[in-house]
């Protein structure tokens, strides 16, 4: 097989997988760049939400636990 022909099955086999994702991708945008310029179709993911919070200090003798129920690393019930 001459280089120009495996090089023409690549991309074609690169281009039909595409077809078989329905999931987001999470790229950098250089992978993007690249992806693009193979001519693969892929869906951009949705941006995060980013959500305004603020921190009050407590008042004296007064201890603050802020917490978002998560318990990263731990199993079962937070």
């Amino acid at each position: 097989m001459s280089t120009i022909a495996a090089k023409q099955s690549f991309l074609t086999q690169v281009k039909e997988s595409d077809m078989g994702s329905k999931g987001k991708m999470n790229n950098s945008h250089q992978d993007l760049k690249v992806i693009a310029s193979l001519g693969v179709q892929f869906k951009h993911r949705k941006p995060p939400d980013i959500k305004v919070c603020y921190w009050g200090l407590p008042m004296d003798g007064v201890i603050k636990v802020n917490t978002d129920r998560a318990s990263r690393g731990n199993p079962g019930r937070a």
